[in-house]
């Protein structure tokens, strides 16, 4: 048996035995373990998706948030994806993604620590201190994650930005060097009074023959 036909012969072939090899998998077994790596390596989507911690993080907060209201959680998710893009802008680089995931999930902690914080009539003196406490700590960790974005994004190069080409106005005098050219004079001189470059044939020219 060729090493492709033994690849195929490993690999699950169908939902079904893609469902045993995840169970098995979740169980613990670590004799799939050569077939879930082959499995993953072609299929990078799902260790990105199922690797990704920042998104576990926040299904943690957002289940103790939301508890069992599917519509409090469905908003929830849309309001993270509103602030992310709106953190993140146009073409992020990999740090700056980081930074604004981190940030999001701050935010998240930061929000459960302000409504335990908030229902301090169901908790004794003690609960309320600790909870306060939380709240301050999540709201240093917020502050810092906001931080770090900012002083990353002051050591970045700034994104160069498409220079406008200039329109030529015949009527205008033309430009050299970025300045505009002196317009010449009823009697054929050159005049580098700036009033002259404002008024083009307007000069005073009277001014200068006086």
């Amino acid at each position: 048996m060729s090493k492709k036909q033994k690849s195929e012969a490993a690999s699950p072939t169908g939902m079904e035995d893609l469902q045993q090899l995840v169970e098995r998998a979740r169980k613990g077994d670590r004799s799939v373990l050569p077939q879930l790596r082959e499995y993953l390596d072609e299929n990078s989507q799902v260790w990105q998706t199922v690797g990704d911690m920042a998104k576990h993080a926040e299904g943690t907060w957002i289940k103790l948030i939301a508890k069992d209201d599917l519509l409090v959680h469905e908003s929830i998710r849309r309001e993270l994806d509103r602030r992310r893009q709106e953190l993140a802008g146009e073409d992020p680089t990999p740090l700056e993604k980081q930074l604004v995931d981190r940030i999001v999930v701050c935010w998240l902690a930061l929000t459960h620590a302000e409504m335990m914080a908030a229902s301090t009539a169901e908790h004794t003196l003690q609960q309320r201190e600790h909870y306060l406490k939380r709240l301050d700590a999540a709201e240093r960790r917020h502050q810092t994650a906001i931080s770090q974005l900012s002083k990353v994004r002051e050591l970045l190069p700034r994104k160069r930005r498409p220079v406008a080409k200039e329109v030529v106005d015949p009527k205008k005098p033309a430009r050299q060097n970025g300045h505009a050219k002196p317009a010449p004079a009823a009697n054929g001189k050159v005049h580098n009074n700036r009033l002259s470059v404002l008024f083009g044939e307007r000069e005073l020219v009277g001014s200068s023959e006086n």
